[in-house]
């Protein structure tokens, strides 16, 4: 099962108020004056973005990210989408609780197996480290690309775990990453799916 999360890399594109016609890798973008209309530069840049990564990202900006005071807009988009090294077997997803941290709960799909993980224990924590597939072939090698994931031991003890992770040292989360494989007696791992998204306005 690929993972449901998404990372690819396309070109920049900047507009400023008296742009005129610029290319920006593979992706031309029309001539454009000036910002004097908001809503059209977002279209336009949107319009690009989707172009640019082949409508796997069909948008970047809002409605009301652009206005009349704006001088340049610098969009990046990124898109990944990678096939786990060892992929879950779709037929033994079973629902289970997943735990807020507002002491709520609700049923989600959890992904399970019984293969080996590469899993660290640490004081108040484990790191589950997931690999991803060097290629889309079937016996394609890992890549040098992981996933990680950061558990505290306490339900309520993620903001915690964050602070100490902000509060250490740079190489806190080389440090405590999984070096070898070990035997789980039960892995269940719920389906997700992230997105981000940052406003650099100033």
């Amino acid at each position: 099962m690929p993972s449901d999360w998404a990372l690819g890399l396309t070109e920049s594109c900047k507009l400023t108020r008296d742009i005129g016609s610029q290319t920006s890798g593979k992706s031309d973008l029309p001539r454009f004056g000036a910002l004097d209309e908001p809503g059209e530069a977002v279209n336009l840049i949107n319009a690009w973005v989707a172009a640019a990564t082949n409508n796997l990202i069909d948008s970047i900006l809002a409605d009301g990210q652009v206005s009349d005071q704006t001088d340049i807009v610098v969009a990046n988009a990124v898109y990944f989408k990678g096939m786990w090294a060892g992929p879950f077997n779709k037929e033994y997803t079973e629902d289970g609780k997943f735990h807020r941290l507002d002491g709520s709960s609700f049923d989600v799909p959890f992904m399970q197996s019984g293969a080996k993980q590469y899993i660290a224990c640490h004081q108040g924590f484990k790191v589950l480290k997931l690999q991803y597939k060097d290629g889309h072939q079937r016996f394609s090698p890992p890549s040098p690309f992981s996933m990680c994931v950061f558990l505290p031991d306490a339900r309520d003890g993620l903001s915690g775990l964050i602070s100490r992770i902000a509060s250490s040292s740079s190489d806190f989360i080389q440090e405590h990453l999984p070096t070898s494989l070990v035997t789980v007696d039960e892995f269940r791992l719920p389906r997700f799916k992230l997105t981000f998204s940052s406003d650099m306005s100033i």
